[in-house]
């Protein structure tokens, strides 16, 4: 009986070895899955941060070339009010030497 006992034992630690190995690859392919499904996330985050990065260099580029037109509006704004300042005063002037 003691044969027969062991060999019993040793069928149920097989089944139960093979119950563990099989709970063991469900979880790893579980997580596989979790991993691929995270991977996939990745790329999808990856690109929308690279079209935003793309994006907001475009924007920052169309800024600073607003930036520098209206400067250079802004310039010869006072450079044309500088000038009319000084025909209003030959203007004057001249009108002061006639009467």
């Amino acid at each position: 009986m003691d044969e027969e006992n062991e060999v019993q034992d040793a069928y149920e630690e097989v089944e139960e070895q093979r119950a563990v190995a099989a709970q063991w690859k469900r979880k790893l392919q579980k997580l596989t899955n979790d991993m691929a499904d995270l991977r996939s996330l990745l790329d999808e985050q990856t690109c929308r941060n690279n079209l935003l990065e793309k994006r907001q260099r475009k924007f920052d580029s169309e800024l600073q070339a607003a930036q520098e037109e209206l400067k250079r509006e802004r310039s010869a704004k006072e450079r044309l009010s500088r000038e009319r300042d000084q025909a209003h005063a030959e203007k004057y002037a001249i009108e002061q030497s006639l009467s």
